[in-house]
């Protein structure tokens, strides 16, 4: 029997299997699978806050101010902080696309306090402090048409192959077209021949990173969750390679599932779906510098360097979606107060498929399933989640409890 958020097997990207596989691979401060409900009583307010308690203003607010000044270089000038091979570049994350609010099994008919900042107040009101309540990161998808000109994507319902679609956050430069049927093996080539036949006239075509490929899911969208004016026509099933192999088992590499926004590997001789990129290639990369833990003197703050987020140190535990909401809005931490849960494209920007442990370099990070603000347009009674164990991004039951680290800044 499924739980409520869980997919059908036959929606997924075949190597992703059930859900209570993914969160079996959560650690051991991930829920079994379960809903928490179930054995955490009645109280609906209650939200399975059973985790151990994070501090609150740990310090002089003098010294742990260093996490308080954050800004993001956003759009496409976009670029590394230097070019030495030491340093972390500085990337912009992409916006979700949520737009609305929602409850544990539905969309809200407004946001609950508002929204660009919303006023969630202590106690904070319930269900406040999601993801569509703080303004993404600006962004502009321009379609070029086969003649070189920008015009409006909508104004190109039907594609034709020479078009692309320019990015202005990330820089990043799209086939608006996409092959399919197309194995892991094959999918550089048939990315290098769109270079050989200058596309867009450019030669720098390539098949994208996770990373990059990630940057194009609209979580305000499902069945498929793409801007589909920029991209009509994206089938959802079975899933797009990514150019980046599972980082332990040769067999696998990295794709995404356009029917809700999944990450997650497929086996490589499984034929799928290709949509090729050009542009600057720095899409989270990082340096060993990225995480300065030393900016906050009393070590309660873990400054970005990559996104120039800000984030709490501490993990919570045992926290259902509702619970983990409110906490972070009620957080008061390195003199700071606006500490809200990350919406899921910021808890993706920690993610790294290519190590073979723990798949962050977040310092002392567990390899937990963490909550992100986001709600499955799809199926509102799921909230996305990230896997630090395996690297997976998917939807489970809002009642499910799982670990919550708090972050700070603007996209």
């Amino acid at each position: 029997m499924r739980g409520r958020g869980q997919r059908d097997a036959a929606n997924a990207w075949p190597a992703f299997g059930l859900l209570a596989a993914l969160v079996s691979a959560c650690g051991p401060n991930g829920e079994s699978g379960t809903e928490a409900g179930a054995d955490t009583g009645a109280d609906p307010e209650a939200d399975g806050d059973v985790g151990p308690d994070v501090a609150t203003d740990a310090g002089p607010e003098g010294e742990a101010e260093a996490g308080a000044d954050v800004e993001v270089d956003g759009g496409a000038d976009v670029e590394p902080d230097s070019d030495d091979g030491g340093s972390t570049s500085r990337w912009a994350v992409p916006p979700t696309g949520q737009g609305a609010c929602y409850d544990e099994t539905a969309m809200l008919a407004e946001c609950p306090g508002g929204t660009d900042p919303p006023s969630c107040g202590a106690p904070a009101l319930r269900f406040c402090g999601q993801d569509a309540q703080y303004r993404d990161a600006e962004r502009m998808l321009v379609c070029r048409s086969a003649a070189g000109d920008p015009v409006p994507c909508s104004t190109l319902p039907v594609v034709d192959p020479g078009e692309v679609v320019e990015d202005s956050l990330t820089g990043l430069v799209w086939q608006r077209a996409f092959a399919a049927g197309v194995p892991w093996a094959e999918a550089g080539d048939a990315c290098a021949s769109l270079g050989a036949g200058g596309l867009g006239g450019r030669t720098d075509w390539r098949l994208p990173t996770i990373y990059e490929l990630a940057t194009l899911i609209d979580l305000g969208r499902a069945g498929p969750a793409i801007d589909t004016a920029a991209f009509p026509g994206t089938p959802t099933m079975p899933g797009w390679w990514s150019a980046t192999p599972d980082a332990v088992r040769s067999e696998l590499a990295w794709g995404v599932g356009f029917q809700a926004g999944e990450l997650n590997e497929g086996p490589v001789g499984m034929p799928a779906f290709v949509r090729c990129v050009a542009g600057p290639s720095f899409l989270g990369a990082e340096g060993p510098d990225r995480f300065d833990a030393a900016a906050d003197p009393a070590g309660a703050v873990v400054s970005d360097r990559a996104t120039g987020l800000a984030w709490q140190a501490d993990v919570a535990t045992g926290i259902r979606w509702a619970g983990a909401l409110a906490r972070c809005e009620e957080l008061v931490l390195g003199g700071a107060d606006d500490w809200r849960l990350p919406n899921v494209a910021e808890l993706r920007s920690l993610v790294r498929v290519d190590l073979a442990g723990v798949k962050t370099s977040f310092p002392g990070a567990p390899a937990d399933c963490f909550w992100s603000s986001t709600t499955n347009a799809g199926d509102p009674s799921a909230g996305w989640v990230v896997s630090f164990a395996s690297g997976h991004v998917f939807p489970v039951s809002k009642t499910t409890t799982f670990s919550v680290r708090c972050v700070r800044g603007s996209p």
